[in-house]
């Protein structure tokens, strides 16, 4: 590119000065000092811009995790409401097999109270006298006998469980073929564990299998013969060198019960 003759000694009056700042170290002091404080706003600047994106990025990403943990919480109150409908449901399917006991009618109630410090021993159940149970009817878990009625009110009853010591009850052991007669009591602790029983007052000479079962008399005017109750878990022993015991294995597990029927007689 030609430069016109005429304007050749303007261009070097722009290009001289230029080239002087460009290649003396005064001069490139002089050109910082001027573009800095351009420099300064645009880095500055962009600090801003990068400051306010993440703020306003990190402040959505603090609401979507307090979104996500909400949900979650709400998914396992569900969770646990749905496990409970299981649970209640698998409990009136077992009061649905009842065992047809003649002469007798089966009260449907729920577990209202339980203490923790006798939680194996008893309960109360929230249908009493205005509903046809009295003292000393049997309860059953499922078509298992579980307990007694021992104190009836007016709308609710309390329940001794087969683990509480107090609660006794004649029973049938059927080993092999042999039929024998006995007393089952509780001998579980009051609280924790597995709740268990004895069957004691056997005959000195009984021979008592292993896993034989064992079943109401019916030798009682309040309690139905066949009521299953459990099955022989262990070696019997000969107490006082007069009568055998044998420890018990209980069918109705009586630690999470929610429904159980009592039986009452028909006044048919």
């Amino acid at each position: 590119m030609r430069i016109p003759k005429g304007k050749s000694w303007r261009v070097l009056l722009v290009v001289a000065p230029l080239l002087l700042i460009g290649v003396s170290i005064a001069g490139r002091r002089i050109a910082s000092g001027m573009t800095a404080p351009f420099v300064r706003g645009s880095i500055g600047m962009g600090n801003f811009i990068a400051l306010l994106w993440e703020n306003i990025f990190h402040s959505g990403r603090i609401e979507e995790l307090q979104d996500c943990e909400k949900r979650l919480r709400e998914l396992e109150v569900r969770i646990d409401e749905l496990d409970g409908v299981k649970e209640e449901n698998r409990q009136l399917r077992a009061m649905l097999k009842l065992p047809e006991v003649r002469n007798w009618n089966a009260i449907r109630g729920e577990l209202m109270m339980r203490d923790p410090a006798v939680w194996n021993w008893g309960f109360r159940i929230g249908i009493g006298e205005a509903d046809g149970v009295i003292e000393g009817a049997p309860v059953l878990f499922g078509p298992s006998l579980a307990g007694r009625v021992s104190r009836v009110f007016r709308h609710a009853a309390e329940v001794e469980t087969l683990a509480n010591p107090t609660c006794g009850v004649s029973v049938f052991v059927f080993s092999g073929d042999n039929v024998y007669v006995g007393i089952l009591r509780g001998n579980g602790q009051p609280s924790g564990g597995i709740p268990s029983a004895v069957v004691d007052f056997l005959p000195k000479h009984a021979v008592i299998q292993e896993g034989a079962s064992i079943a109401t008399s019916g030798l009682g005017v309040e309690l139905p013969g066949g009521l299953p109750v459990g099955v022989v878990c262990g070696s019997p022993r000969l107490v006082d060198d007069a009568r055998m015991s044998a420890p018990v294995a209980l069918n109705a597990d009586l630690r999470w019960m929610r429904f159980v029927s009592v039986l009452a007689r028909s006044t048919e």
